[in-house]
């Protein structure tokens, strides 16, 4: 029974970052013009790959600064930001969705203790 939490929460997460990974960086449309020299199409190819490396490691290095549950809901949304997500409103509520829901599964449910955020008597 004790193993439910972590394989819940490894689908949800796993299948949350192929989303995000086929919306924003394998399925992505392409808007630029056919004149492009190579140097050019190769920043273009690689800059979303370059976005999500550079925020994972902004997140790795936050992590214990800021605590899981908020440096997961930033991280998230300069991912979002980073990969041309417009929609504010939509980033903040997929990022504080997912954000609940990792906190609620593995901080409250699972009772592992993972970094937090202290703002005195409260904590997340």
């Amino acid at each position: 029974i004790a193993i439910y939490w972590p394989v819940i929460t490894a689908v949800g997460g796993g299948l949350l970052w192929l989303t995000i990974l086929l919306k924003y960086v394998l399925l992505k449309q392409d808007t630029s013009p056919r004149n492009l020299s190579l140097e050019e199409v190769l920043i273009n190819e690689m800059r979303r790959p370059g976005i999500v490396l550079i925020c994972s490691m902004a997140y790795l290095i936050a992590l214990p600064r800021l605590g899981f549950s908020l440096s997961n809901f930033v991280f998230m949304m300069l991912l979002f930001r980073g990969l041309d997500s417009l929609q504010w409103s939509k980033n903040i509520k997929v990022a504080m969705g997912i954000t609940v829901f990792l906190h609620l599964a593995l901080i409250m449910f699972m009772k592992l203790t993972l970094p937090q955020f202290n703002f005195g008597y409260f904590s997340i």
